[in-house]
């Protein structure tokens, strides 16, 4: 945040919800200090409870709805799809935004990659 980010996702796969708050809770406060948006993973339990920016939920958690009930209207709300063939959704949203990914293999994620029909 001091080199001059303005956005910041916090992902803890393996924290407990008890250490993913207390690390969100500080991150939210450094992030207030210095005016940078501060987006937790996965969690929006624990998003809004940490005074979070808003949260970034994938297909697999509470679905955009869900998560905008738990964090509010004014809070800030990413869905994530795994590929672009399903990235569109037929139902309104109010999700700020949808991302797509991941594209490349990373050490967090067990799933073959697809990236327009093609394995990566």
């Amino acid at each position: 945040m001091d080199a001059g980010v303005k956005l910041l996702q916090y992902r803890a796969k393996h924290a407990t919800a008890r250490e993913l708050w207390a690390e969100s809770r500080a991150i939210a406060e450094a992030a207030n200090r210095v005016n940078c948006k501060f987006i937790v993973n996965d969690r929006p339990d624990v998003a809004y409870l940490a005074g979070a920016d808003g949260v970034h939920v994938g297909q697999d958690d509470l679905d955009p709805e869900q998560a905008r009930a738990v964090i509010g209207p004014d809070a800030g709300l990413a869905f994530r799809r795994i590929t672009l063939n399903n990235s569109g959704r037929r139902r309104p949203s109010s999700a700020d935004y949808i991302a797509v990914g991941p594209i490349f293999q990373t050490s967090s994620r067990r799933i073959p990659i697809r990236w327009w029909g093609q394995n990566c």
